[in-house]
């Protein structure tokens, strides 16, 4: 049956590429809303002005702020340190699981490296949605 566009799960993108904004994009639209931007401003400005976003998908590396100021900044605020957050990385290493490890809201990484599909996975997975309602052409 597939998730109705009234039932989307929205997603914020904060990623400083614009071609991995894209794609990243392009692969989950068709079963969540998404918003993408490029930088921590723009994420903070975006969280304001839309309202239930579902999960957060953060490259550690954005314009104008590290992706850690910017966890600081939900961390801190009583409106959006409750957004789960999925931390984006070419490449998954200890050193970032530790540091990430103070940010109870951090749900996992996301291995952009990884194929289309698993990235589809693991943000179903992390927006609780069924992997039935996730797969393309539903």
């Amino acid at each position: 049956m597939g998730v109705f566009a009234s039932e989307k799960k929205s997603v914020l993108l904060v990623h400083n590429l614009s071609e991995k904004l894209l794609l990243l994009k392009d692969t989950l639209s068709d079963f969540v809303r998404v918003y993408a931007v490029k930088s921590g401003k723009a994420a903070m400005r975006s969280l304001k002005m839309v309202q239930g976003i579902n999960l957060i998908m953060l490259d550690l590396d954005i314009q104008d702020m590290t992706g850690y100021e910017f966890l600081d900044f939900l961390k801190n605020s009583g409106e959006y340190r409750d957004i789960r957050v999925a931390v984006l990385t070419s490449s998954p290493q200890q050193e970032i699981e530790k540091k990430l490890k103070s940010y109870s809201n951090v749900t996992g990484l996301i291995d952009t490296s990884s194929e289309a599909r698993e990235i589809r996975e693991m943000t179903g997975e992390f927006l609780g949605i069924q992997a039935s309602s996730i797969e393309k052409g539903i």
